[in-house]
Order: structure tokens, then C-alpha cells, then sequence
């Protein structure tokens, strides 16, 4: 998390180097693909870029892929000569039963390690202490907030530590049933302006 005024960080917590090539390693392995930010960029190897169609869950990840990733021949061999830590490492699968498997397996297989997900087929992997309720009491901490103070909007896998970190946690109606459970409120979708309906009773 980053100052926008200062560009001096707010919050920091990345995956060291040695772990990040031993979790792709363990992930290739599998009918996948995936890319990882590092220095605030995307990267990912290109054979992997170039299968975006098939892996990706819908039009908008596929142009996403194909915008902000930055192919490279082997993502691997890339994060070596480059050294430094990896803020975020994501994967697409085409199997809801091996992105399930590797949801559970990931954190047990590999220590201090965050896993969750954000939308259809992805599995998203950062450090322990990189995951959003702790990102919202840096943020609260820097602008003097207490966090009774705050409220969070949210409706994926990725954002039920925000959701129980927040003074007000609220669940989108399209979250899923584990964010729903952990809030304090449910508004209505993000088709339906439910951060608005929200924003509009509370303040």
C-alpha cells in the first residue's frame, strides 16, 4: 500500500524470493497458468500469456492478461536474475475441482502464506500478513481512525479479513455465502448501487 502524495509505502508484507520459485514450481505441475506482481508490475511466462482465452474467466480477464501482463520467456528464470521478494502470485484454472484442491492445499503445503480468491477460476497467493483487513488498520492507523470509524464493502473470497477488520463490514448480495457471513450488514448487488444504498443510510 502505497502514499500517493509521498510514494513512500503505508504497508508491506511480499513473499520472499526462494518461496515464491518453490510455489511455482509445485504449480506448474498442474493445467494451469499463472504470473505474479513484482515491483508493482505483472509478469508471466509467454506461453502461459498466450493461452489467456482459455484460461481466463471471462472477456474483461482475457484483455486484462493480454494489457498488464508483461510476458517474459520463463517467469521463473526472470524472478532469479531479477532477485527481490514477489508481492502476489495468481493463478487461473479451468477445473472448479483443482482450484478448490489448491485453495485448501497451498497455505498447508507452504508456510505464512495468505490464499484466496477474488473472482471465478483464480486462486490468489500473497504473504500472511499481505491481506486486506491488515491493509484497512495500516490505512485507519495513518489517518488517525479508530476502526469503529471505518466501513468495508466487499463480496469476495479476498476480502473477508477487511470485512471483520472494519468497524462496519458489509457484504455485497452477490458476495459469497463465507463474506455474507462474516458481515455486519448485506446491501444490495453491485448492479443495484448497494454501496450507495449503504453509504446513504449509514452517513
Amino acid at each position: 500500500m502505497f502514499d500517493t502524495e509521498t510514494g513512500g509505502n503505508i504497508y508491506r508484507a511480499e513473499i520472499p524470493l526462494e518461496q515464491a520459485i518453490e510455489i511455482m514450481t509445485y504449480l506448474d505441475r498442474f493445467p494451469i497458468i499463472y504470473d505474479c506482481y513484482k515491483d508493482n508490475t505483472d509478469w508471466m511466462t509467454r506461453s502461459m500469456w498466450d493461452q489467456a482465452e482459455v484460461f481466463a474467466p471471462n472477456t474483461y480477464y482475457v484483455s486484462s492478461i493480454r494489457t498488464r501482463r508483461k510476458p517474459v520467456p520463463e517467469l521463473k528464470e526472470y524472478l532469479k536474475q531479477q532477485g527481490g521478494s514477489v508481492q502476489k502470485i495468481q493463478l487461473f484454472s479451468t477445473d472448479p475441482a483443482l482450484r478448490t484442491a489448491l485453495l485448501k492445499e497451498l497455505p498447508t503445503r507452504f508456510s505464512h502464506l495468505a490464499v484466496s480468491s477474488s473472482v471465478e477460476r483464480n486462486v490468489e497467493i500473497n504473504h500472511e500478513d499481505a491481506n486486506k483487513g491488515a491493509a484497512l488498520t495500516a490505512l485507519a492507523c495513518r489517518l488517525g481512525l479508530d476502526r469503529s470509524q471505518v466501513m468495508a464493502f466487499g463480496d469476495g473470497l479476498n476480502d473477508i479479513s477487511m470485512i471483520r477488520e472494519a468497524g462496519i463490514g458489509v457484504a455485497m448480495q452477490n458476495a459469497v455465502d463465507e463474506v455474507k457471513a462474516a458481515a455486519d450488514l448485506i446491501t444490495g448487488s453491485c448492479e443495484e448501487s448497494g454501496v450507495a444504498e449503504v453509504i446513504e443510510q449509514i452517513l
